[in-house]
């Protein structure tokens, strides 16, 4: 078959690889941080100097509920990729204006541009419920992502708090990861020998494990070095993972 080749790309500050963390949620770039107001009556977000947990930048959220379970929604708009059956972590730092005070971490399909073809939903994961005190506390999850897995996904923070909520230091991906420094901020390229059914790749090292996930997560092909065959992939959407470079996507025709 027909190889589409491909513009590799690299997002210094949403896409990322399944094997790495999202790059701004310790907030010290004072991007990526938005909301969305749902059912509280205000929400205001904003970056506070010296608020974090480890005296750094943490993002604020001062919202305003007008009843019990109205919220709003504080999202981490950098996204990342999560195949199928992958052990996935999340951890964290809060603290809220109020005892008690509760938020509902969250993964959410991102935008259709992001989706498998033919899917048009933003499946959604609850990843735990908890209560929030007045000093910093870490919170950390592993888990194996269900509603999300194979789309790209971002973080959400339902925020029940009527008062000030503070969020800092967010990682996000694969549990067997050691954080954002795992990150190679290399390029990557991929090309096509025309003569054969190889992908070739620039850019990694001549030992990279490379994987390729499909457009519903699922490990399809694996190799190692600077090429891998794709002869055995049907027609459609795939991402090629090297190691802890960011994933490079490509279409088989």
């Amino acid at each position: 078959m027909a190889f589409c080749a491909i513009v590799a790309f690299w997002f210094t500050n949403s896409l990322m690889a399944q094997t790495s963390y999202i790059l701004n949620g310790n907030c010290e770039s004072k991007t990526a941080w938005t909301f969305g107001l749902k059912t509280a009556t205000s929400c205001v977000v904003s970056y506070e100097n010296g608020a974090g947990n480890d005296g750094s930048v943490a993002v604020k959220c001062v919202a305003t509920m007008s009843a019990s379970n109205k919220f709003c929604v504080l999202i981490l708009s950098d996204s990342i990729f999560i195949p199928n059956q992958v052990e996935t972590k999340l951890s964290f730092w809060a603290k809220s204006s109020v005892a008690n005070g509760r938020i509902l971490p969250t993964t959410q399909a991102v935008t259709s541009s992001k989706l498998p073809d033919g899917v048009t939903q933003f499946p959604y994961y609850d990843i735990s419920d908890e209560l929030v005190p007045l000093e910093w506390k870490r919170y950390e999850f592993t888990y194996t992502t269900i509603n999300t897995v194979g789309y790209y996904s971002q973080v959400k923070f339902r925020n029940y708090i009527s008062g000030t909520l503070w969020i800092d230091n967010v990682a996000w991906g694969d549990a067997s990861a050691s954080g954002v420094s795992s990150a190679k901020a290399s390029k990557v390229n991929l090309y096509q020998d025309l003569s054969s059914e190889m992908v070739y790749i620039d850019g990694v090292e001549d030992q990279t494990t490379l994987k390729v996930y499909n457009a519903s997560g699922t490990l399809v092909a694996k190799g190692r070095g600077t090429k891998i065959d794709v002869s055995s992939l049907v027609a459609g959407y795939y991402i090629l993972v090297p190691d802890d470079n960011a994933g490079v996507s490509f279409i088989k025709k």
